[in-house]
């Protein structure tokens, strides 16, 4: 996967600003898909060491966000979704095991017998939150995502190099579009004085 940058007016797909490619394999696209993204400087994170509340303000505070509408096919129509969804169940079933675990330990548990089960309860539950850390870091370098947002632009990462290669085509092909237009302008503008100066 690679990283582009796009101008906040590329960003809309619209006026062919972005070429009918799949953002995610290169093939033809089939789908529109609008995408609110959003992103903050990652020296903010440094604020969850306080309190998650502080964070969150301060993430707040400094979040730029942009709409991508984003050209995929209908093998990737779904590119974000699946990634909530196995995010969110996962992290739900964890919380489940973890309401279960402290009820069993709270009415079944005989600590005479049992004397390290919250030692190992502890253990599991660690596990389980880094699997669930190394399971979202996975994900997330598979999903395209923006790496930063100013004003001017977005630049996205995650994204399939043929899809730049057809977004430079379509540059080209604009950029020259434009000059062949410019051509007669041009020509009108310099032969008025010329005519002028011949009467």
């Amino acid at each position: 996967m690679a990283t582009v940058r796009l101008t906040t007016l590329e960003s809309k797909y619209g006026g062919l600003k972005l070429p009918p490619v799949c953002m995610v394999c290169g093939e033809a696209s089939t789908v529109v898909q609008t995408k609110s993204m959003a992103w903050h400087p990652p020296w903010v994170f440094l604020f969850n060491l306080l309190t998650p509340l502080v964070y969150l303000m301060v993430a707040n505070g400094f979040q730029k966000q942009v709409r991508l509408e984003a050209p995929l096919c209908a093998k990737h129509k779904y590119h974000w979704y699946a990634r909530i969804l196995i995010l969110n169940w996962s992290f739900v079933g964890i919380g489940f095991l973890m309401c279960s675990g402290f009820m069993e330990i709270g009415t079944k548990v005989n600590f005479q017998q049992n004397p390290n089960y919250v030692v190992w309860f502890g253990l599991a539950l660690i596990i389980l939150l880094i699997f669930w850390i190394i399971l979202r870091v996975v994900l997330s370098s598979k999903t395209i995502g923006p790496q930063e947002i100013t004003d001017q632009y977005i630049n996205l990462t995650g994204v399939s190099p043929r899809f730049i290669d057809a977004l430079n085509q379509l540059s080209e092909e604009d950029e020259d579009s434009e000059e062949e237009e410019d051509r007669p302008r041009r020509h009108r503008r310099h032969s008025g004085p010329s005519d002028a100066i011949q009467e």
